[in-house]
């Protein structure tokens, strides 16, 4: 190639490299340009990540983001103090290895939701090592890198003041909802008249469901009459107490008490009405009105019934203090100004009481004490010393109890029964007489009687003549009979005979006594059907056979001879009963409620032996023991005599 050919070729070499060299400066100078405003970009980009990072660091709510490997991108300084540890520690570590169980737990369910695209909100009570139990509201918020989810932002807002707040308002809700619905006092929350809330009370009251009460206006369930009323106190705000007439649905009226009150009711001022059913106590209060003019007026009749009592009456409080005394009480015991004030022993012992036998009487077993001990005390005789003169009493005395057994006292009563003691002092002077002075004159002429017969049998001397001694004989024993009726009729009236209780057999006893009366009665023609097994009954031996004796007389004399008499016993519900039957001619009904009167004889028998004191002592007898006597007789049948005896608890008791 020659010399100009190599010259050209060279020419055109570096016009292609001037070429090449103008465009590499125009890319370079794009280039220049572009790394001009992506550093301007990049600038400007790290500002606003500064900004960012600034708001997320000061932000106070704990902030982290995670990547899809649950690894932290950022953390925040709330964050890192939250868990008290810095971002350096943390950033770029796994949330699962930091975190621990929890992790698994309550965050990885989350996240898994939030790299979905959800966006996911829940609050919860966290108990945190470094500041205590917390509660958070947290947030999971995707991050977007070109369309796809790159990491997820998880935001946490501490809202435990708020919570409280809450937990307290709702706390404050449920117990006023509570109280309002447990008291029984209607609740009425109304506004400008209208009812906006209602507890059960008030739904049960008026008989309106809540739905149809709220609305209603608070006029609709009064009566018309007290409207004019309740609109003045409800515009005066007066609280009252004030009453209304209530209108209940199924039309019935009652009368209500209305307490009202202004409060702030969800940021409005409304008026809260509490109503009460006060129907049943005005009634009460009227009752209680009328008891009470009633007790007022019982009060004056028994203090005017108490001191027009013949009878000394005195009330005593639980402390044994006279708290009212009549004037006949007054004057019997005689207390002197000074003795009314003291205790009860002091004035007991001032009485220096006797019992009945003489013996002194101690003030605790005095009446009234055992009153105040619980006991009731019916007609104990005691003597009371006073002014140097004996005076007897016959002294009754029950606790005052009120309707749950509670002790408030006692009363006592106190009989003057000087006089009657005196009759009875005269009463045995003349039992003594009739008993002895009158037996005297009747035994020596038994006596000349008995020695009269052994002379008259020597001499031969029979035919009226003895029958002479005889009839004085039987004379005599007719005579001893009466006075012994009469002494015992006394004795009895006068509760003077004397009993000796004892546990009695009443199959060995019946026997026994027939063996003993053989040859006074005819006791082959008694039968015996008494059970082996019946209960021993408690009586007094000597006077059960006095009353045994009375009745198989009675029943042996008023049956045919060829006829036999039964005697029977058997159990009758807490007692014995035992029963004579003979086969006589009976009793006639007119005469059967007479039978056992003083000195009552049958008509059919007026001229029978004695004065009539027999079945009359034999049911004094029975009733001394506790018992009592009756008769069943038909005319033409015979009769049936039977009497009680108390079964002798103490055999019972100890078996």
């Amino acid at each position: 190639m020659d010399e100009n050919q190599a010259l050209e070729e060279a020419q055109r070499k570096i016009a292609l490299l001037e070429q090449e060299l103008g465009a590499a400066r125009n890319r370079l100078e794009e280039l220049t340009g572009s790394i001009e405003r992506g550093a301007a970009e990049l600038r400007a980009a790290n500002d606003s990540f500064r900004l960012c990072a600034s708001l997320v660091d000061n932000s106070p709510d704990p902030m982290m983001v995670l990547d899809r490997g649950y690894n932290y991108l950022i953390i925040n300084t709330a964050y890192a103090r939250q868990h008290d540890t810095t971002p350096d520690q943390v950033n770029g570590k796994n949330a699962a290895d930091f975190l621990g169980p929890v992790f698994d737990v309550m965050i990885r369910p989350r996240l898994e939701q939030a790299f979905t695209g959800e966006l996911v909100h829940y609050e919860k009570w966290f108990d945190f090592p470094t500041i205590g139990k917390r509660y958070l509201e947290v947030r999971y918020f995707p991050l977007y890198n070109d369309g796809e989810i790159a990491a997820v932002a998880v935001v946490l807002r501490d809202i435990t003041e708020r919570r409280h707040i809450e937990e307290a308002l709702i706390d404050s809700e449920d117990r006023f909802r509570a109280f309002s619905e447990a008291t029984t006092e209607g609740i009425v929350i109304h506004e400008g008249g209208k009812i906006i809330e209602v507890n059960q009370a008030i739904v049960d009251h008026f008989g309106y469901s809540r739905e149809e009460l709220l609305g209603m206006s608070v006029l609709d369930i009064t009566d018309p009459q007290s409207r004019e009323e309740i609109i003045q106190r409800m515009q005066s705000g007066d609280p009252g107490p004030y009453e209304a007439v209530s209108l209940h649905k199924d039309g019935t009226n009652t009368l209500g008490e209305i307490r009202a009150r202004n409060i702030d009711y969800k940021g409005r001022p409304v008026r809260v009405a509490a109503i009460r059913d006060i129907t049943r106590r005005k009634r009460i209060e009227d009752e209680l009105a009328r008891s009470l003019r009633g007790a007022e007026q019982w009060a004056a009749e028994l203090e005017t019934t108490i001191s027009a009592i013949a009878d000394g009456v005195v009330i005593f409080g639980p402390r044994g203090e006279m708290t009212r005394m009549n004037a006949a009480a007054n004057e019997l015991l005689g207390y002197p100004a000074e003795i009314v004030g003291r205790s009860l022993a002091e004035r007991i012992t001032y009485l220096h009481m006797e019992n009945s036998d003489g013996r002194p009487l101690a003030a605790e077993d005095s009446p009234v004490y055992r009153a105040l001990r619980g006991e009731t005390v019916r007609g104990e005789i005691l003597a009371l010393h006073r002014n140097d003169r004996r005076i007897w009493i016959s002294s009754s005395a029950a606790p005052i109890r009120t309707r749950d057994g509670k002790l408030l006292g006692a009363v006592a009563t106190l009989s003057d029964i000087t006089s009657l003691r005196e009759l009875q002092q005269r009463q045995e002077d003349l039992l003594h007489i009739v008993s002895h002075d009158l037996r005297l004159p009747i035994t020596v002429i038994r006596g000349h009687v008995q020695l009269i017969e052994p002379v008259l049998r020597e001499r031969g001397i029979n035919g009226e003549l003895q029958g002479s001694i005889a009839a004085i004989d039987r004379s005599i024993q007719r005579m001893n009979a009466m006075i012994q009726d009469l002494v015992d009729m006394a004795r009895l009236e006068g509760g003077q005979m004397r009993l000796e209780l004892q546990p009695v057999d009443l199959l060995a006893f019946i026997g026994d006594l027939l063996k003993r009366l053989h040859g006074t009665l005819d006791v082959r023609r008694i039968a015996i059907e008494v059970p082996s097994d019946l209960p021993l009954a408690r009586a007094d031996y000597n006077r059960l056979e006095r009353i045994m004796l009375n009745l198989l007389s009675n029943a042996l004399k008023y049956s045919p001879e060829d006829q036999p008499v039964y005697v029977s016993a058997r159990c009758h519900g807490d007692a014995v009963a035992v029963s004579v039957t003979d086969h006589g001619r009976g009793i006639p009904p007119d005469d059967q409620p007479k039978l056992f009167q003083r000195f009552y004889r049958a008509a059919a028998e007026r001229r029978t032996e004695g004065i009539g004191l027999g079945l009359y002592i034999t049911r004094m007898l029975v009733e001394a023991q506790g018992g009592h006597i009756w008769t069943e007789s038909e005319l033409g049948m015979g009769s049936t005599f039977s009497f009680t005896l108390p079964i002798d608890q103490s055999r019972i008791q100890r078996a």
